[in-house]
């Protein structure tokens, strides 16, 4: 697969993402509005996809970008990220 291809179904899969947190958060207000605890447990239960979603996603752009980096910027790339939350390290 190409990698104009690759990146194309990146943004596809985060299309799907965005539609599933989309409908998570209509529910979840419809849920709170309605004080409907077994829509808000659907809400939560399904956010375990979301979060599938977004891992796969993150490393399907870590993998693209190590691709186009000039020498291949491989593992290094995950060198600089905090493992506990995600961001980005100023001390790096």
């Amino acid at each position: 697969m190409s990698w104009r291809s690759e990146l194309a179904q990146l943004g596809a899969e985060l299309a799907t993402m965005c539609t599933f947190s989309a409908d998570a958060m209509e529910q979840a207000t419809t849920a709170l509005v309605n004080a409907d605890l077994r829509l808000a447990e659907q809400v939560i239960s399904g956010d375990d996809r979301i979060d599938r979603l977004r891992a796969r996603a993150e490393d399907d752009a870590y993998r693209l970008l190590s691709l186009q980096a000039p020498g291949g910027a491989g593992p290094a790339a995950d060198r600089d990220r905090d493992p506990g939350g995600g961001e980005d390290r100023a001390d790096g």
